[in-house]
Protein backbone atom coordinates (compact mmCIF):
# COMPACT_ATOMS: atom_id res chain seq x y z
CA UNK A 1 0.00 0.00 0.00
CA UNK A 2 2.61 2.57 0.69
CA UNK A 3 3.93 2.24 -2.96
CA UNK A 4 0.69 2.99 -4.24
CA UNK A 5 1.10 5.97 -1.87
CA UNK A 6 -2.07 4.81 0.78
CA UNK A 7 -2.26 6.01 4.15
CA UNK A 8 -3.60 2.92 6.19
CA UNK A 9 -4.74 5.05 8.39
CA UNK A 10 -6.92 7.58 5.97
CA UNK A 11 -8.04 5.11 3.91
CA UNK A 12 -11.72 4.44 2.92
CA UNK A 13 -12.86 0.35 3.86
CA UNK A 14 -14.90 -0.85 1.34
CA UNK A 15 -16.34 -4.58 1.36
CA UNK A 16 -17.31 -6.13 -2.03
CA UNK A 17 -19.48 -9.43 -2.15
CA UNK A 18 -19.37 -11.81 -4.91
CA UNK A 19 -22.83 -13.70 -5.51
CA UNK A 20 -23.76 -17.08 -7.05
CA UNK A 21 -25.02 -20.30 -6.66
CA UNK A 22 -22.72 -23.31 -5.00
CA UNK A 23 -22.46 -24.95 -9.17
CA UNK A 24 -21.64 -21.63 -10.10
CA UNK A 25 -25.13 -20.87 -12.94
CA UNK A 26 -24.45 -17.36 -12.54
CA UNK A 27 -21.18 -17.41 -13.60
CA UNK A 28 -21.65 -20.08 -16.39
CA UNK A 29 -24.82 -18.30 -17.69
CA UNK A 30 -22.87 -15.21 -18.16
CA UNK A 31 -23.69 -13.18 -15.06
CA UNK A 32 -21.97 -11.33 -12.21
CA UNK A 33 -23.98 -10.37 -9.29
CA UNK A 34 -22.17 -7.84 -6.87
CA UNK A 35 -22.81 -6.11 -3.50
CA UNK A 36 -20.52 -3.27 -2.27
CA UNK A 37 -20.50 -1.61 1.34
CA UNK A 38 -18.47 1.60 1.97
CA UNK A 39 -17.10 2.65 5.37
CA UNK A 40 -18.77 5.63 6.62
CA UNK A 41 -21.35 6.10 3.46
CA UNK A 42 -23.51 3.75 1.39
CA UNK A 43 -23.59 1.08 -1.09
CA UNK A 44 -24.49 -0.41 -4.32
CA UNK A 45 -25.93 -3.65 -5.77
CA UNK A 46 -24.85 -4.13 -9.45
CA UNK A 47 -25.88 -7.34 -11.80
CA UNK A 48 -23.88 -7.79 -15.38
CA UNK A 49 -24.05 -9.61 -18.15
CA UNK A 50 -21.19 -11.20 -19.76
CA UNK A 51 -21.20 -12.56 -22.83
Amino acid sequence: MRSLGIDELKAQIRQVVFFDTPDLALHRAGRVVRARRIQGGGGDKVEKLRR
